[in-house]
């Protein structure tokens, strides 16, 4: 029993010690358009949720994208017309709600 306590106290401790740091990743970026058209087309994802940005000189405009049928899903990035590819995956499932 102490050493499940010891155990909980550390994992305690380390999240309240968590540190920030920056991710740097190479994205594919295209025109919007050419983006979207390869996604639905190759992919067959659809748009299913939209959201602004509101981190500061944030401009951007982000949509997650699914396959219904093989729950494959897209995060994408979109600035001035320039679309980015942030994530890809597999196994989309909806957390609250109707399922998608």
């Amino acid at each position: 029993m102490r050493l499940l306590a010891l155990a909980f106290l550390f994992c305690l401790y380390s999240v309240a010690n968590a540190q920030q740091f920056q991710l740097r990743k190479v994205m594919i970026c295209d025109k919007a358009e050419v983006v979207f058209t390869t996604i639905l087309n190759e992919f067959h994802e659809v748009p299913q949720w939209t959201g602004t940005g509101t981190a500061v000189n944030d401009e951007s405009i982000y949509v997650l994208t699914v396959n219904k049928d093989d729950s494959s899903w897209t995060l994408v990035q979109v600035v001035n017309e320039i679309a980015c590819v942030v994530g890809v995956g597999k196994g989309s499932r909806p957390m609250f709600g109707n399922p998608v």
